[in-house]
């Protein structure tokens, strides 16, 4: 992949990706490494194959039975990454984002309190 492609592509991957990947020049040398090895998959000949929605189609799907099982919560929340109280904290979603990065909504909250 040219340099140009991937340094438009970066900032889209930021963007839906909790990832900050344009300061870290080992991930961007490992992504580039990964669609240069995907690239390999332009040569195949798909004419006349028709698109799957489904890995297994016309095949059934089997699931397994959930099971809810006694955890140990300190050994849980050692597997968080981040964490407020006894609460996970997930990565923020694009679309929330995007609302703090237009509204900058942190000033908002700290002049409030």
């Amino acid at each position: 992949m040219s340099t140009n492609n991937l340094t438009r592509l970066i900032p889209m991957l930021e963007k839906v990706s909790a990832l900050t990947v344009a300061n870290n020049p080992g991930l961007i040398a490992r992504l580039e490494e990964s669609i240069n090895y995907a690239s390999i998959l332009d040569e195949v000949n798909v004419d006349g194959v028709e698109p799957l929605y489904h890995l297994d189609e016309g095949g059934k799907l089997y699931l397994q039975e959930d099971k809810a099982e006694p955890q140990d919560k300190i050994a849980v929340m050692a597997n968080a990454k981040e964490k407020m109280e006894d609460y996970f904290v997930a990565p923020m979603s694009v679309s929330l984002r995007e609302v703090k990065e237009k509204s900058n909504i942190d000033e908002k909250v700290e002049a409030s309190i």
